[in-house]
């Protein structure tokens, strides 16, 4: 939604690169969390489950907090930019770079709150970190990091999922 309001030319101002960033990895993020899913033990599957340790659980723990964070940033950002749509006078009038990054900013104000660092670094950590978090899960599930044996048993107690 970002990107088709943006005014022609600002695509390489500061803020439609973070944009960009954003997107890419927003399909990065995509990716992983397919190759989760198709990794993950389906419920029918008695012969196999996983085992997590306590730093990989609190590593997802951290990962949805900051997936909380960028939806409910995003929801702010995409209901303000619905009102200024509404604002325009005409069908063709383009929102500016600078009312869009003023709108990330007052988001980002009110979801981060305190550790609020603007878009550029409040938004790109909280990807970044989700991203990171997917990648170590996906490519630890495919090397067998968190199998368990249905029939085996370990002196340190793990979560399954």
């Amino acid at each position: 939604m970002i990107q088709c309001l943006m005014v022609p030319g600002s695509d390489q101002s500061p803020f439609a690169l973070l944009v960009k960033r954003l997107v890419e990895s927003n399909e990065q993020m995509r990716a992983q969390a397919a190759k989760i899913n198709r990794l993950v033990p389906q419920e029918d599957d008695m012969n196999r489950s996983l085992k997590l340790d306590n730093d990989t659980i609190s590593s997802i723990e951290l990962a949805v907090r900051h997936l909380d964070r960028l939806a409910k940033t995003f929801h702010e950002i995409c209901t303000d930019l619905g009102t200024q749509i509404l604002l325009l006078s005409d069908a063709t009038e383009r929102i500016s770079m600078q009312e869009i990054e003023s709108i990330a900013y007052q988001a980002c104000d009110k979801v981060y709150k305190k550790e609020d660092s603007g878009p550029y670094d409040s938004l790109w950590d909280s990807m970044h970190q989700t991203v990171s978090t997917l990648k170590t899960i996906g490519n630890s599930l495919e090397n067998g990091l968190f199998d368990s044996n249905a029939n085996e048993t370990n002196d340190k107690p793990k979560q399954a999922i």
